[in-house]
C-alpha cells in the first residue's frame, strides 16, 4: 500500500507530550503542597503511604463506585495513627480533613491512571 504523504512519525503520535505535562503538574503540585500547615503535612505523608499501599491494578481506589465503607474504614486507621491522644473534637475535625485529602488523593491517582490506560 502507498500513501502518497506519509505522516511524519513525530506527527503519528502526538501524546508525547503527556509526560512533559504530567511531570509540569506534579511540580505544581508539590509547590502547592510546600504551603500546607504542618498537621496537613502530616496527614498528607500519611494519606500518600496508605494510598501508595493501595495502588495495584485491581484496587478498590480504581472501582468505579469506590465502596464509602472502604473509605471510612481507611480514614479512620490514618486518623487513630495520628490523633493517639487528641481529644474528641480535635479527632472528628482531623478525621474531617483526613477524609477530604484521602478522597483527593485517591481523585488524582484515578485520574492519573485513567490518563496511563488510554495512552498505552
Amino acid at each position: 500500500m502507498f500513501f502518497e504523504n506519509p505522516i511524519p512519525f513525530h506527527m503519528a503520535y502526538p501524546s508525547s507530550s503527556f509526560y512533559d505535562n504530567e511531570q509540569e503538574a506534579q511540580t505544581d503540585l508539590n509547590l502547592m503542597k510546600s504551603y500546607y500547615p504542618e498537621l496537613a503535612v502530616r496527614i498528607q505523608e500519611k494519606v500518600g503511604a496508605e494510598c501508595d499501599c493501595m495502588e495495584y491494578d485491581g484496587s478498590m481506589i480504581y472501582d468505579a463506585y469506590p465502596d464509602n465503607h472502604m473509605v471510612e474504614r481507611t480514614c479512620g486507621r490514618i486518623t487513630r495513627d495520628l490523633c493517639s491522644g487528641c481529644e474528641d473534637y480535635q479527632e472528628s475535625q482531623i478525621e474531617a480533613l483526613v477524609r477530604v485529602m484521602f478522597c483527593h488523593e485517591m481523585f488524582q491517582r484515578r485520574c492519573r491512571h485513567r490518563r496511563i490506560q488510554h495512552n498505552f
